[in-house]
This record gives structure tokens, sequence and C-alpha cells, in this order.
């Protein structure tokens, strides 16, 4: 049985030199392996266990807010190189949703956790997301009402 591949990173020039390498962690906590790849003779070098820990993750802000109108919402998360705080519109592209508003964590205050979103110009019901861009993963979700 294969294992899925969860992230993958190819060795470059620098990578050699410096030995070493960057890779996002699992979304999703759990005990996974690091393994070393050889891709010319597509064969597993090197294995080592690797844990990923449970962090907290939440959100907060209002409960409805004014069309248009900017507010705050602060979050706890990983805080990784993609992260975003989202408005998400379950309803739109036939039911697919869609984000109508992000803000990527590093670009809000990191420090306090806390970003400004602006509010859709069109009333209904939405939802705060904290997007995990990594690992194209939503990790956690609350309603919000535009009036």
């Amino acid at each position: 049985m294969t294992a899925d591949v969860v992230h993958q990173k190819r060795l470059r020039n620098d990578d050699f030199d410096n030995s070493k390498v960057t890779l996002p962690s699992a979304a999703k906590p759990g005990d996974y392996e690091l393994r070393y790849y050889n891709g010319d003779n597509k064969t597993v070098m090197l294995t080592r266990p690797i844990a990923v820990v449970p962090v907290e993750i939440a959100i907060e802000g209002p409960e409805s807010v004014e069309t248009g109108t900017t507010f705050s919402v602060s979050w706890k998360g990983p805080g990784a190189r993609y992260d975003s705080v989202q408005i998400w519109d379950p309803t739109a592209r036939g039911g697919n949703g869609r984000a109508v508003f992000e803000r990527r964590v590093w670009s809000g205050d990191i420090d306090a956790q806390t970003v400004n979103l602006n509010a859709p110009k069109e009333a209904g019901d939405y939802e705060l997301r904290y997007f995990n861009g990594d690992n194209k993963a939503v990790l956690v979700t609350r309603p919000l009402s535009v009036q």
C-alpha cells in the first residue's frame, strides 16, 4: 500500500549546498513520515517519522456587520505564509462558493493576530473562514450576517 504524498520539494543546487529544505506541515494533526526519494531510480532512500501536533485555531469577530463597512477579526492559527482570513459566500458559483474578500494574515497585524476585512456590498449570509493556503484547507468557519 502506498502512502499519499502531502507535500514534496525537489532539491535544487542551493538545497544540496545547505543540506536543508523547508516544507509546510500537513493541515491535519497526526503521525507522518518524511522521505528522501531518489527520482533517478524511483526509490525511497531514507525515512524519518514526524508528528504534526494540533494548534489552536479560532476566528472571532462580529456576528453581523453593515454592508460595505470595515471590521476587525482576530485569529489564532498556524500563521503560515499563505494563510488568510476570508469572507466566504457559500451561494456563489452555483452553490460552490467563493471568497468575496480575504486578507492574508501576514498583511494584517500578525503580532496581535488581527485583520481588517471589508464587508460585501450586498446583504446576505456569509462565513468567516481561516484558510490554510499551503494545504488549501479551511481550518475553521463561523457565520457572518451582512445587513
